[in-house]
């Protein structure tokens, strides 16, 4: 007889249990030893303890696999669900500086470059008064767009710190969209070209 808790064989058990003799013939070719570990198997089934259901009325919450979370960011990565588009949210006033860094020659041509970092629309060009007699501005260009209605040079006196009533209305510079001045030293020397374009931007 086998005690709760003794070591033992479970064939010799089962063998016990069935009164089986390896001489003794099974009908259809079924093993009992077979059936009795099925049985066994099926009652040990039944006895884990099972998970503990939901209070009556309350829906069950279905458990998500570990593996769905990553299926789900894959998803919005590949259908650039990921991307959120923003809006501006500063509007205001901005310098935008010019300057050929180097001397312009006397009767020499130059184009200037900058490139604002924001978008910008300018509204006033302001050259250096103590330049803007020894120039002359052939061209305004945002990207590839004149600003001038004509192909004449216009004097950079016009577009010193104390002109009036020159205000303009400029195309919109995207981010690092070329913004050119074309200029024309017109004195007898070398002279260095500063200027400003002051106008609205948005970031």
């Amino acid at each position: 007889m086998y005690e709760i808790g003794q070591d033992f064989d479970e064939d010799l058990l089962i063998d016990e249990l069935l009164g089986y003799d390896e001489e003794d013939e099974y009908l259809l070719g079924q093993d009992p030893r077979a059936m009795a570990r099925r049985f066994i198997a099926a009652r040990k089934a039944r006895a884990r303890p099972r998970r503990a259901r939901a209070p009556r009325g309350m829906a069950r919450i279905p458990r998500m696999p570990m593996a769905a979370p990553r299926a789900v960011a894959a998803k919005q990565v590949a259908e650039s669900m990921l991307v959120k588009e923003r809006s501006p949210t500063k509007a205001r006033e901005l310098v935008l500086g010019f300057d050929s860094v180097a001397n312009v020659a006397a009767a020499a041509t130059a184009n200037i470059t900058s490139r604002p970092q924001v978008v910008f629309r300018p509204d006033r060009l302001v050259v250096a008064e103590s330049i803007a007699a020894s120039f002359l501005v052939n061209d305004l260009r945002v990207g590839k767009n004149s600003q001038l209605i004509s192909g004449t040079a216009v004097p950079a006196e016009a577009c010193s710190s104390r002109s009036v009533g020159v205000g303009l209305k400029c195309d919109t510079a995207q981010v690092s969209q070329d913004i050119v001045l074309n200029v024309t030293n017109v004195s007898l020397g070398a002279l260095r070209f500063n200027a400003a374009l002051i106008g609205p931007s948005l970031e």
